[in-house]
């Protein structure tokens, strides 16, 4: 599949770079960081929402575990939205 995606020029390069230890270390690293978060599956989704009006005001963080419907997904963003910059009533 990574050659036919063209991240390698060959059939050959790309099965002997699936069965090397080149990346051991940094996804090792990564376990170990995802693990640190509390992070024991995937997907996994970290978010980060800023109020584009207030760069005074912290940012909104947030995490979305596991496998979600679309429209769970979708729901739970509109919610950090409404958090990261409600609208007024006026």
């Amino acid at each position: 599949m990574a050659y036919e995606a063209g991240i390698f020029p060959s059939q050959a390069e790309a099965e002997a770079f699936a069965h090397s230890d080149e990346l051991k270390s940094e996804v090792e690293n990564g376990f170990l960081v995802a693990r640190r978060k509390g992070i024991s599956g995937v997907p996994n989704f970290e978010i980060e929402a800023n109020d584009p009006t207030d760069s005074t005001k912290p940012p909104v963080m947030a995490e979305i575990p596991g496998a979600q419907e679309p429209e769970t997904i979708a729901a739970f963003i509109g919610k950090i939205a409404q958090r990261v910059a409600p609208q007024s009533n006026a």
